[in-house]
């Protein structure tokens, strides 16, 4: 026997998890395959299997995680979602111990211990993602009769439409269950929404970090049309391509976009 090395949590979405506890323990995978993601934290790991929560009573066999600051510790963890199972409590000597349950019913122990030090934590840190296109956003075409277009295409195809056009949700991959939104309109052929571009359609592309975007098309001599506008559901900033399409780019809070009325239907 070397020591206990690993912690094994089972969770029902893997991905999800991996994201949360990325989060709270500010550190990425070692280890990332579909069957198991393992976390180096202070020279121990913890590891996530695909399966149900163990859901076990938080008085036994909890299993403790060290920090140097227990207040902030435990208010990150309510901050990402978990629920307080056992509160903060000082067992004597200056150790003090909280026990918090993560969104899948794993009890997650944090002790503050100033007679044991802490190992190195092995970092792996999340890389910073440059801005950038996440996604499709919405394609938007010109047409003489939009009313006769949206019908034609809902009665042929399925796609169902409001007063916006038609909207897809999907879940995004790297968070799990959050949602994301692409969308189709039709816009009259005298719209000037498409200018100065003399094309028919604009591709809306979801990126991140508008602002960075902007900035570094701008120092690659990318021209912006119109300013930068803000809305409940997001940033949106418009560009030209070499070849004068217009491009729109959204940078979305899709938290705030769901709350708009209209037909959605779901991406398969």
């Amino acid at each position: 026997m070397n020591g206990l090395r690993t912690i094994v949590y089972r969770v029902p979405d893997l991905q999800a998890a991996r994201k949360w506890y990325s989060d709270v323990f500010n550190v990425s995978p070692y280890f990332d395959e579909p069957f198991y993601i393992g976390f180096n934290i202070g020279g121990f790991e913890l590891g996530l299997q695909p399966g149900d929560g163990t859901n076990l009573d938080p008085t036994h066999h909890v299993s403790y995680w060290g920090t140097d600051n227990l207040e902030e510790s435990v208010e990150s963890f309510r901050k990402a979602g978990a629920t307080v199972l056992e509160n903060l409590e000082d067992v004597g000597g200056g150790i003090r111990v909280a026990v918090m349950g993560d969104p899948w019913g794993n009890p997650v122990g944090l002790i503050e211990n100033p007679h044991f030090r802490l190992g190195e934590t092995e970092k792996h840190p999340v890389p910073a993602r440059e801005p950038g296109v996440t996604g499709p956003g919405g394609f938007f075409f010109k047409c003489k009769d939009p009313e006769m277009v949206k019908t034609w295409y809902r009665e042929n195809l399925g796609i169902l439409t409001g007063q916006y056009g038609a909207q897809w949700q999907w879940r995004k991959e790297s968070t799990g269950n959050e949602p994301g939104f692409t969308v189709w309109s039709a816009f009259k052929d005298d719209t000037d929404y498409f200018e100065p571009s003399q094309h028919d359609f604009m591709i809306n592309y979801r990126v991140n970090d508008l602002e960075g975007l902007l900035s570094k098309m701008k120092s690659n001599g990318v021209q912006q049309v119109g300013k930068l506008e803000v809305y409940d559901y997001g940033k949106f900033a418009w560009v030209l391509d070499p070849e004068g399409r217009k491009i729109e780019l959204w940078e979305p809070i899709d938290k705030e976009y769901i709350k708009i009325p209209g037909e959605t239907m779901a991406a398969e």
